[in-house]
């Protein structure tokens, strides 16, 4: 199977970090979200997974979860262009000058 890339020139973002259970509880899972220089505040407890979030869901289009370790998982994501849900607004390309 192969795996869909993001499109080129979208700036992609680490929307939450999902960690396995079996290997860790919220405590261990927020320190550990911390000592990888993310933030901790917003957890929410799954089944088999605790997912501490980065942002909100929202603010993106598209995701995609990238294995960063056997036990912990990144869900990534492009954030959406609509500044009204999160995203920045498309950058205008500047006027082309007229060589007379």
């Amino acid at each position: 199977m192969s795996k869909k890339a993001f499109p080129r020139g979208e700036g992609s973002r680490i929307q939450s970090l999902v960690f396995d259970k079996q290997y860790y509880d919220v405590s261990h899972a927020k320190r550990k979200a911390r000592a990888m220089g993310m933030k901790a505040d917003k957890v929410d407890v799954e089944t088999n997974t605790i997912r501490v979030r980065q942002n909100d869901p929202s603010q993106y289009k598209t995701f995609r979860m990238k294995q960063l370790t056997p036990t912990i998982q990144a869900v990534i994501g492009i954030k959406h262009p609509d500044p009204a849900r999160g995203g920045a607004p498309k950058k205008s390309k500047p006027a082309a000058k007229s060589h007379k």
